[in-house]
């Protein structure tokens, strides 16, 4: 995983704690822990993922023994490893305080070094999984062994690419997909070099190869070099601050004649294939194409049974998608489902799918998640449309399967720490278990009459369970004997029958790459359909057995592609000879010396110790300058937070000590918080009178608040949640003028109750600099009981709408439309305030918004307020170095415009009045401003924004030397 984005996302955790907005962390099931010790690991574990477990610590134990000699470093300290027996229960941890995606195999945190790894049903991919994370421990331990928590993350951040690819290298055994990702790339001319690859937001489309075009980087210096240069390689990085240096160090060779070096490795070893291999597009007809319809992959393709329509995953939109495209055109016809919209479809499993149509076509089948686990979904078309969402007591659910007479499901179902193949009665609901053993039974497909399954098995005789070499298995449902039918010494897998039972398709790695091929079941004959030098997967029958779709990887892309049939007289595709020799898999497995896994289990008891300690400085024009101190405690689960903060602030008037100690506990379904705080701070508040507001005449006074909350947010999904906060707080307000009129300072005391609802569907890319599409939604109200004198009692509505439009996938348009109300016999105490970027009220989650730029911060103040913000947000600059140890990179640019309302029950409402002399509306009571801003992200945490803006009448804006600027840096991403 990326464990740069893990660093970050640890470090706006206590951000992000009370923000008003954002998805939720979910706990579907509650958890019994339990733990164990290996020599040099402690596994944390639930209950049920203990056969896992097990499995963990022999693969890490054995790991300790190869990479001690790799690295030419020891372990020295025990690494927590965490243990999650599915991927739904891993997105829900509490380590990772941000949405994990389903493609992410695992992750190692920096600050304590913890390997956190889900299991998804296949031993073989939890093996690379652990070897790859336990790679990313020993990385930290050598690069930041010595250092202490409040320095980690400001260390010396080596390349992204030379992690990741090492330990992809170290932990992949049969590198096929590397060799694929880089073969695709030296032909189809798209293959990063050195300098490319250290700038991942330069590679676009071409991310991936920050891991397998690392992956091979670390095999070249491996073959050229030795291997015994990459343990140099890694132990450079602590002292080199640029990539010249470390390979001039470690190598001895100048980057760019390194970087020119290994393309010339890779053009002799991969150039040839040109003339042994085909394209993809040149012999079959290409549906979908990056460059016209913007999609990274299709994948799962199949065709309906009138051979008009190709249903496919794929994500033209940036959203995955499952979408109808025209079998001709490749043209959308429409769409099924979207992923991460609403719980109903909050994944629609990338990797581990299947889609598939009943013979007569009404009814469709497809996998999602949902909530706290899979479902298998099952559409109806016609006359009786609709969707059925069924949900198993499985661990995860993979590669859904229909019956051709629509009367049952197979799947690969996980439990207990075994993937197995069951039948799914779709009437009755009866489930029906098909194996029972340790191997990995995948992809699985009925026969046409429905009496046989066909799928995809590591099954060996050397019952090696974490073999990659998986073949292809026929299963009699009637005599219920399992027989063997195509294998290799490669991976074998993506098996269906043909339409009339007598063939089969699948797809193979044997000669290195994954290419498509069709058996015979009666003359036993193989034929290899595709020679490509990328890659070809997935491929179905249309229901006439006269074509085959599938899904092809070519120029950087997965696409849709559809090849003709014809084995007698198709003179380009060549008969192979038969390729069913049983053998025996190479084998990798693990020793199981009982020392592995320590016979004595330990409950689970949490013990508080620091988690992150983080040191910011900031300035905003609204707030004046400031530091931040944070120090987070925590269990080894990050289920226990205590969390200390403390603020050094200066603004125009004197320096102010504010601090906060907060708890939140967080193993339950409820998430429990609570908080002693005390802050000071000076402000100034413009004075109004009968004829309006008064500028430049202002009311300086010092205000000290102290108190306590305690919260209880109930998530209902990964997207909506209510908040419950209650919040004693009390106010000492000095002023520090007197002579305007006969003052005195206030007390006054706030006994605030809130009731919150979120809703959050927002897309937000990996730049996290702003969301992109969908909505935000908050719903707030508030009341204060009045108990003395100086209680102040008011009741306050507020809503906040927020709505982003995505015009390309770096472009979008976002809207924000807010308003409320405060009443009561205090409101006069709890006035809305509006412009410059002041907070629009003073509720516990509020935040710093965009208000009505072009006016001063907090300028007008009233009982009542309606808002609407307009930005345009496009990328700016891509990349600026200035030869500082860091770059800038992704600058986005904004467009706005802000438009407000603010005012008091007594008073008249004129928002827009009628010029008579120029004949136009000019703005009266309404508050407006246009200008541009800019925001970035400065390594290594700290996020920039200014904004020049002036305001706007209806007809003419401000002189541009009389703008206001309004600038922001420090821990913050985005506010609107």
């Amino acid at each position: 995983m990326n464990y740069a984005a893990v660093i970050l996302a640890l470090f706006i955790g206590f951000a992000a704690a009370l923000m008003p907005y954002g998805k939720n962390k979910v706990n579907y099931a509650s958890y019994t822990w339990e733990i164990r010790k290996t020599p040099h690991f402690d596994i944390y574990y639930d209950k049920p993922a203990e056969p896992v477990a097990v499995e963990v610590s022999k693969i890490l134990e054995e790991g300790v023994a190869k990479y001690a000699k790799l690295f030419d470093h020891n372990l020295e300290k025990i690494i927590p490893v965490v243990v999650y027996q599915s991927a739904a229960d891993f997105q829900g941890t509490h380590l990772y305080p941000g949405f994990i995606p389903e493609a992410t195999g695992g992750f190692t945190e920096l600050m304590r070094s913890r390997v956190v790894i889900p299991f998804t049903g296949s031993y073989a991919d939890l093996r690379h999984v652990v070897m790859h994370e336990l790679a990313h421990a020993y990385q930290f331990d050598i690069l930041y062994g010595d250092a202490n928590m409040l320095t980690k993350g400001f260390l010396q951040s080596p390349p992204l690419w030379l992690m990741e690819g090492l330990a992809e290298y170290a932990s992949v055994e049969e590198p096929v997909n590397m060799t694929m990702y880089v073969r695709d790339g030296m032909v189809s001319g798209h293959m990063p070099s050195m300098q490319q690859l250290e700038n991942p937001y330069m590679l676009g489309q071409y991310s991936y190869f920050i891991y397998k075009g690392g992956e091979a980087f670390y095999h070249f210096i491996d073959e050229r070099y030795g291997v015994t240069r990459i343990a140099d390689i890694v132990h450079t990085m602590r002292i080199a601050y640029d990539q010249n240096a470390l390979f001039k160090f470690a190598i001895g060779k100048e980057a760019k004649n390194l970087n020119d070096e290994w393309m010339m490795f890779l053009k002799r070893r991969y150039w040839p294939d040109i003339t042994n291999y085909d394209s993809l597009g040149q012999r079959d007809r290409r549906l979908t194409e990056y460059s016209k319809d913007h999609s990274m992959y299709n994948f799962h393709p199949v065709m309906s049974p009138g051979g008009k329509t190709i249903y496919v995953l794929a994500n033209r939109n940036i959203y995955s998608e499952i979408i109808a495209i025209d079998a001709v055109t490749g043209a959308t016809v429409s769409t099924i489902a979207t992923a991460g919209r609403s719980d109903i479809y909050d994944q629609l499993q990338l990797l581990n799918n299947v889609f598939s149509f009943s013979t007569n076509g009404s009814l469709f089948v497809f996998g999602s998640k949902a909530g706290g686990g899979d479902r298998i979904n099952i559409m109806t078309f016609g006359s009786n449309a609709g969707i059925r969402h069924i949900a198993l007591p499985f661990s995860s659910i993979q590669y859904a399967r229909i019956s051709p007479d629509g009367t049952e499901v197979v799947f690969t179902g996980t439990t207990n720490g075994a993937a197995d193949l069951f039948i799914l009665n779709i009437n009755s609901m009866a489930v029906e278990r098909l194996t029972d053993d340790r191997f990995y039974e995948s992809r699985p497909a009925f026969s046409p009459d429905g009496k046989r399954i066909i799928f995809a098995a590591n099954r060996n005789d050397a019952n090696d369970f974490y073999s990659q070499d998986a073949d292809i298995f026929i299963y009699d449902r009637a005599t219920k004997k399992t027989d063997r039918i195509a294998a290799s010494d490669a991976e074998e897998r993506d098996a269906e029958f043909s339409p009339d039972g007598t063939k089969i398709v699948f797809s193979s790695a044997r000669g290195g790459m994954f290419n498509i091929y069709i058996k015979d079941l009666t003359n036993k004959t193989v034929y290899q359909m595709t020679r490509t030098y990328g890659g070809a997967f997935e491929p179905r029958f249309a229901q006439s057995g006269e074509k085959i779709v599938y899904s092809g990887y070519e120029k950087g892309a997965y696409n849709v592609y559809v090849m003709s049939v014809d084995l007698k007289n198709d003179a380009v595709r060549t008969s192979t000879e038969p390729m069913d020799r049983i053998g025996i898999a190479k084998t990798n497995a693990l020793p199981t010396k009982d020392i592995l896994f320590g016979t004595e289990r330990t409950d689970y008891g949490f013990n508080l110790s620091p988690d992150i300690m983080m040191f910011s400085l900031g300035y905003s024009s609204a707030l004046g300058g400031g530091a931040d101190v944070y120090v987070s405690f925590a269990d080894m689960l990050n289920e226990h937070q205590l969390d200390t903060f403390m603020q050094f602030s200066y603004d125009n008037y004197e320096p102010n000590v504010n601090g906060e100690l907060r708890y939140f506990y967080l193993p339950l379904r409820v998430d429990l918080g609570g908080s002693v705080y005390h802050y000071k701070n000076s402000y100034y508040t413009y004075t109004r009178n009968e004829a309006g507001y008064i500028k430049g005449v202002a009311r300086v006074f010092d205000e000290r608040i102290f108190g306590g909350w305690a919260l209880a947010r109930m998530p209902f999904d990964r997207f909506t949640r209510l908040d419950f906060f209650l919040n004693p707080e009390f106010r000492i307000r000095t002023f520090a003028d007197t002579a305007a009129a006969a003052v005195s300072n206030l007390t006054a005391n706030v006994y605030l109750a809130e009731l919150t609802f979120i809703y959050d569907t927002s897309l937000w890319l990996w730049d996290m600099l702003s969301a992109r599409d969908n909505s935000r939604l908050l719903v707030t109200a508030q009341a204060s009981a009045k108990f003395s004198s100086n209680d102040y009692a008011f009741y306050l509505l507020f809503a906040d709408l927020r709505q982003y439009f995505m015009l390309l996938p770096n472009m979008n348009f976002a809207l924000r439309l807010a308003g409320g109300k405060v009443f009561g016999n205090d409101r006069d105490k709890k006035l809305f305030r509006m412009g410059g970027i002041a907070k629009m009220y003073d509720g516990a989650y509020a935040d710093y918004v965009t208000t009505v730029r072009g006016y001063g911060n907090s300028e007008f103040t009233g009982e009542n307020c309606a808002l609407a913000n307009i930005e345009l947000r496009f990328p700016f600059i891509d990349y600026l170095k200035f030869g500082l140890p860091f770059a800038l990179a992704n600058i986005e640019g904004v467009l706005f415009s802000d438009f407000g309302l603010i005012w008091n029950d007594n008073e008249r409402l004129n928002a827009l009045s009628w010029d008579y002399k120029n004949k136009m509306l000019v703005f009266t009571d309404m508050k407006s401003s246009v200008g541009l801003g800019f925001r970035f992200v400065v390594p290594p945490l700290f996020y920039f924004r200014v904004d020049f803006s002036g305001f706007y009448n209806g007809y003419s804006i401000t002189p541009i030397d009389q703008w206001r600027t309004f600038y922001f840096v420090g821990m913050k991403l985005y506010d609107f």
